[in-house]
């Protein structure tokens, strides 16, 4: 199937960072060869009975087919897919940078990085939860050398790269021993106009990393 490189879409993918007597979904922002990619590669992990219909609903939205209506978690099936605008993108890199991160829980920890990349896309989501939403950036990352303060041992480190991720599988990858990067876009910064999305393009607002970080932490 020939898919667009910068045509984009909206995934419904379930909330893993939510207490586990819960659900709740969470949108992330990519190409359908990307998406395809995510899936393809929890066929072999523990959603890969979901991954398998989702793969499936994709074909028949993209062929044209159908709406390719999937369920996730409890609720009715409706559209894995919806299109969305893309508007521009930008790169930069930062760091080395200290972030404040907070679990679902309240508790926080400051994760050090040595060196971020950062690949954003700037897009215009028609059907978005909130109006507010319309507008939105999102990024991927790539974090070199994550970790925080060890919480039972003075002077040692957890270090991110060699621990297990507890958020939605194979979100969070490995790229190289010590560096992390999410396979899909997620939204950090949303704006009211136009001309405030411009100027982020020009000038770009710090990346909010919670989203990046719950996709580790999990409901943990």
């Amino acid at each position: 199937m020939n898919i667009s490189q910068d045509k984009f879409y909206k995934v419904r993918v379930p909330d893993y960072a939510i207490p586990a007597f819960c659900d709740s979904e969470v949108d992330y922002y990519d190409t359908a060869e990307n998406i395809r990619l995510l899936y393809e590669r929890s066929l072999t992990s523990r959603n890969r009975e979901e991954a398998g219909r989702c793969l499936a609903a994709m074909d028949e939205y993209l062929s044209g087919r159908g709406p390719g209506n999937v369920q996730l978690q409890f609720e009715e099936p409706k559209p894995l897919l919806s299109p969305v605008r893309l508007l521009g993108k930008r790169g930069w890199e930062c760091g080395p940078l200290t972030y404040r991160f907070c679990n679902i829980w309240g508790f926080e920890d400051d994760i050090t990085m040595d060196e971020v990349r950062v690949d954003a896309v700037y897009l215009e989501d028609p059907e978005p939860e909130v109006p507010e939403k319309r507008l939105i950036r999102c990024v991927k990352l790539q974090i070199k050398r994550p970790r925080t303060p060890n919480t039972f041992f003075d002077g040692l480190w957890m270090n991110y790269w060699e621990v297990s991720f507890w958020g939605y599988p194979h979100m969070i990858i490995r790229k190289e021993p010590d560096i992390l990067a999410n396979s899909l876009y997620y939204p950090d910064h949303s704006f009211q106009t136009m001309a405030e999305a411009e100027r982020d393009m020009e000038r770009p607002a710090p990346v909010d990393f919670r989203r990046f970080f719950l996709e580790i932490h999990g409901d943990g």
